[in-house]
C-alpha cells in the first residue's frame, strides 16, 4: 500500500469515528431537548416509575417562582397555551441541535472522502453557521419576549385559581457558546472558500 493510499485510509477511519461521535452526541442532545418539551406540554414526567408526582411550574425554563407558603403549583395547573409558549425556546434549541449535527456529519463525510473544499462541504458549513447564528438570536428574541409578557399572564391565571405568587421572574437565555461556534463556522467557511478558489486556480495552471 502506497503512502497516499494509507493516508486516505487513515483519513476515512478518523472521519468514520468523528461521524459516529457527532451522530451519538447530536442524537442525545435532540432526545434531551424533546424530553424537556414533552414534560412542558404534557405536564408529566417522561418516566415516572410508578411515581404519581407531577412536575411543578418550577420546570418552566429560565423562570423563578416564589409562592405563598404551603402552596404547590403543577404544570397542569397552567393552560396548554402557556405551556406551549414556554416550550418554544426548547423546541427551537432542539431544532438547532438537529440541523447542526446533520450539517457537521455531512461535512465530516466530505472530509473523509478527501473533498474538504467541495461544494457540499461548503454548503454544510454555511448551513451550520446560519443555523447557529440565526437560531441563537431568534431564541434570545423569544425568551426576551417571554420575560416581558408572560409574568402578568401567569400571575393573573393563577390568581383566578386562588393561588398566590409571592414573586415571579423570567430571564433571557444567552446561548453564548452557540454564537461563538456560529462565528467560528463562518470563519471556516471563508477559509474553505479560499481553499476551493486556490485549488481551482492551481488546476487551471496545470
Amino acid at each position: 500500500m502506497t503512502k497516499r493510499n494509507q493516508t486516505l485510509k487513515d483519513r476515512r477511519s478518523e472521519a468514520g469515528l468523528a461521524k459516529s461521535l457527532v451522530t451519538v452526541i447530536g442524537g442525545l442532545a435532540v432526545l434531551n431537548g424533546l424530553a424537556g418539551v414533552f414534560v412542558l406540554l404534557s405536564g408529566h414526567w417522561l418516566f415516572t416509575n410508578g411515581d404519581a408526582r407531577r412536575p411543578t411550574i418550577a420546570e418552566l425554563p429560565q423562570s423563578d417562582f416564589t409562592f405563598v407558603e404551603g402552596q404547590t403549583v403543577y404544570l397542569t395547573d397552567l393552560p396548554l397555551w402557556i405551556r406551549l409558549v414556554f416550550a418554544l425556546p426548547g423546541s427551537l434549541l432542539t431544532l438547532i441541535y438537529l440541523v447542526s449535527a446533520l450539517s457537521v456529519r455531512r461535512l465530516v463525510i466530505q472530509i473523509g472522502r478527501g473533498e474538504p473544499f467541495s461544494v457540499r462541504a461548503r454548503r454544510s458549513l454555511a448551513a451550520l453557521s446560519l443555523t447557529l447564528l440565526s437560531g441563537s438570536l431568534l431564541d434570545l428574541i423569544i425568551t426576551f419576549t417571554l420575560e416581558h409578557s408572560m409574568p402578568e399572564q401567569i400571575t393573573a391565571h393563577l390568581h383566578g385559581q386562588g393561588i398566590q405568587l409571592a414573586s415571579f421572574s423570567h430571564g433571557p437565555n444567552w446561548h453564548v457558546m452557540l454564537l461563538v461556534l456560529g462565528a467560528i463556522s463562518s470563519a471556516l467557511l471563508a477559509a474553505f472558500s479560499d481553499g476551493a478558489r486556490l485549488r481551482e486556480e492551481a488546476e487551471g495552471v496545470v
